[in-house]
């Protein structure tokens, strides 16, 4: 009996160590089921904060849809400080070095700076629709292009890939150590090589293809030549003159209507005195001011020429335009028997007006800059002129030797390879179509217009400025400037039409990854 009850009482406690109360069990699997719930809550939030602290969302997240193709925020931001690049340039070309003073405060965010005060547009907002309306246009040229089967040039992926050898240096200007650092403090959080070269490879490619389609466009003889004649020939002819200027502004003791009338009669005098150009340029210096005599021993202190366009605020332009001129003709201008608020009367002699009838010429370039001297670096003028004479010898030195390397292989080919070895070095390069004569410097016209100019003569010319040479390959003549001219506008607007229609399918759509855009730290976001 004693045997037989101790095994039972083995038996309990061995159920009681191995084998809890239901009530305990109940208990225990409770806060099992919260521990887990707990962690599994704070993984969710790690994995968010991770994700929100990481550039995940701005490479992979769809901040916008354009045409049915997904943009993630640090493909929108590229485009969006591209816009404020463009608007730059712009104002830059206009007002030069003031450029800055039209564009926002990069220190502060440009959603509290206004673009216009009036309409309440700030500079945010202005950029995000310059931002989408170039993304609506790159995103249609490339569906487009790739439609055609229409690829980037081997020469501009040439170029970008020359492009991102700079980054490091780019990135070492700025005090940045990585080129990681440098892009996402251009273009915000998530930008990386590959998404640049990408939005890169698009802006480029609509560029090739936008130019490419124009060119399509085929217009008759008949056709470029009325289009000039009726919408280009006022603003495009280049018309060549003399003026000689007497002024009404009263000298010592005289006054103004006597000053007036004596400019007047002077005037019509030496007007009515002119029998040919000769005579006008010895009548200037005959009826010259003492304090100026000297300018006009030069016989062409009077000569004048320039478009239509840069004539349209002279108080002669409607003379010289008129279709009626004729070599010869001389007036003085205003009407001097008209009332007039201008200070003087001019006389004015018609030469000629150049009706851009001659070839256009294509040619290939590239631009050599003079390094920059400091005259600060320098203790005195001798080290200074030295070493300026030292950076001038240098940049002609490298432009003979690039010309001469190019001479002996002119081919589009080893022009690539030129840009690709001298990168550093040169400053700028493109290959112009159908240009004229009037925009140039003389040396290169006389060298471009030369009867003689074979298709891959390759010179060496200054830029007449003392500041850069450009090595420059002529690639032949093209159609007459005059209907190059027409083409251009023509096809402009043709693809323009063509442009608009198609456009008219390609829609943004804003997703809620929009909220994280136009956070760049550049542009102080």
């Amino acid at each position: 009996m004693g045997a037989s009850r101790d095994k039972k009482m083995r038996r309990i406690a061995e159920m009681t160590e191995t084998a809890p109360s239901k009530k305990k069990e109940e208990k225990t699997s409770g806060y099992n089921k919260k521990a887990v719930i707990i962690a599994a809550v704070v993984a969710v939030v790690a994995i968010v904060v991770l994700v929100f602290n990481s550039s995940l969302l701005y490479r992979y997240g769809t901040a916008v849809t354009v045409g049915g193709e997904d943009y993630s925020a640090a493909e929108f931001n590229y485009f969006y400080s591209s816009a404020y690049n463009n608007i730059y340039q712009q104002y830059y070309q206009i007002f030069g070095d003031s450029a800055r003073q039209y564009m926002p405060d990069t220190t502060r965010p440009l959603s509290e700076q206004y673009e216009d005060e009036s309409t309440g547009t700030t500079w945010a907002s202005y950029l995000e629709s310059m931002t989408l309306l170039r993304m609506n246009t790159v995103t249609m040229l490339c569906k487009n292009a790739e439609e055609e089967g229409f690829k980037l040039s081997d020469r501009a992926a040439s170029q970008i890939e020359e492009s991102f050898k700079t980054l490091p240096d780019a990135a070492r200007s700025i005090g940045l150590r990585s080129v990681k650092g440098y892009l996402e403090y251009v273009y915000g959080k998530g930008m990386n090589e590959k998404i640049l070269r990408k939005c890169t490879r698009m802006e480029a490619l609509a560029m090739e293809y936008s130019t490419y389609r124009a060119e399509q466009y085929q217009f008759s003889d008949e056709e470029l030549d009325t289009y000039y004649d009726e919408n280009l020939a006022n603003d495009y002819d280049f018309v060549n003159f003399r003026r000689f200027f007497f002024s009404t502004t009263p000298a010592d003791g005289e006054d103004a209507e006597t000053a007036k009338a004596n400019a007047r009669a002077r005037a019509i005098e030496f007007q009515s005195r002119v029998t040919d150009e000769q005579s006008f340029v010895d009548l200037a210096y005959e009826y010259a001011a003492d304090d100026v005599k000297a300018t006009y021993e030069d016989p062409d202190a009077t000569l004048m020429g320039g478009y239509g366009t840069s004539l349209n605020s002279a108080y002669y332009h409607d003379w010289l335009l008129d279709n009626q001129r004729a070599t010869g003709d001389c007036a003085v201008l205003p009407d001097p028997d008209e009332e007039t608020s201008m200070d003087g009367f001019y006389v004015v002699y018609f030469i000629d007006r150049d009706v851009n009838d001659y070839p256009s010429v294509n040619y290939t370039y590239m631009y050599i800059p003079v390094g920059s001297v400091s005259r600060d670096a320098y203790a005195d003028d001798e080290a200074y002129y030295k070493a300026a004479a030292d950076a001038t010898a240098g940049a002609v030195s490298l432009a003979n030797e690039i010309s001469e390397s190019w001479s002996a292989d002119p081919s589009d080919e080893n022009y690539d390879a030129l840009l690709s070895r001298y990168a550093d070095s040169i400053g700028d390069s493109d290959t112009v179509k159908r240009d004229g004569k009037y925009d140039m410097s003389d040396n290169v016209i006389s060298w471009l217009f030369d009867p003689g100019r074979k298709a891959g003569d390759v010179t060496v010319l200054d830029s007449q400025y003392g500041n850069a040479y450009y090595v420059m390959r002529f690639d032949g003549t093209d159609i007459y400037r005059s209907r190059a001219l027409a083409k251009n506008e023509m096809g402009s607007q043709a693809f323009s039409d063509w442009q608009e229609e198609v456009s008219a399918d390609y829609k943004s759509t804003l997703k809620g990854l929009m909220r994280f855009t136009k956070k760049i730290p550049a542009l102080g976001g």
